[in-house]
């Protein structure tokens, strides 16, 4: 009994996922989007803010557009009450270390982050290892963090990465 109950579940969150996706689409048209993506000088959460007014939408959609569409290397994380929630990057933006559930790393802004509601923190260099998977021999790109307080608890990070670039590895060899 409880392998269907789990699996229904799985299906219900995918489910989820996929009509997400779909309302963002739907109401965050692409070509308009980076549109006004193109207008924005710099990566900023205040930007994401200023989407989803624009497009009267909450602010978890556009964050979703914002990171899939942005030429910069980034991620979005929705956490609440120290927990990770829910998570959006572009296609070449690494997986992050922590899993949905787990607390922000301790070595991150996330973590230690506190302040107001609509608070948003500036640009801050972190410790990548605190977010992505690390090990010997692996080379980690420079990490940026900015944080923005919400309501009920809720927290929205901005992650950015600069790429590796791949002669740079095999020059370290």
């Amino acid at each position: 009994m409880q392998v269907n109950a789990i699996s229904t579940a799985d299906r219900a969150k995918q489910m989820e996922i996929e009509a997400n996706s779909f309302s963002a689409q739907l109401l965050l048209p692409a070509p308009y989007f980076a549109k006004d993506l193109r207008k924005l000088k710099r990566l900023d959460i205040e930007h994401i803010q200023s989407l989803a007014n624009r497009y009267d939408t909450s602010k978890e959609a556009p964050a979703r557009r914002y990171v899939e569409l942005n030429d910069e290397l980034s991620k979005a994380v929705v956490s609440q009450g120290r927990k990770i929630l829910r998570a959006y990057r572009a296609k070449e933006f690494p997986y992050i270390e922590p899993r949905f559930g787990d607390e922000p790393p301790h070595l991150s802004r996330s973590f230690s982050a506190i302040g107001p509601v609509g608070e948003t923190t500036e640009w801050m260099e972190v410790d990548a290892a605190a977010w992505l998977p690390s090990g010997p021999g692996k080379t980690l790109p420079q990490m940026y963090e900015q944080v923005q307080h919400q309501r009920n608890g809720y927290m929205l990070t901005l992650l950015s990465i600069e790429s590796v670039d791949e002669d740079e590895d095999s020059a370290d060899e």
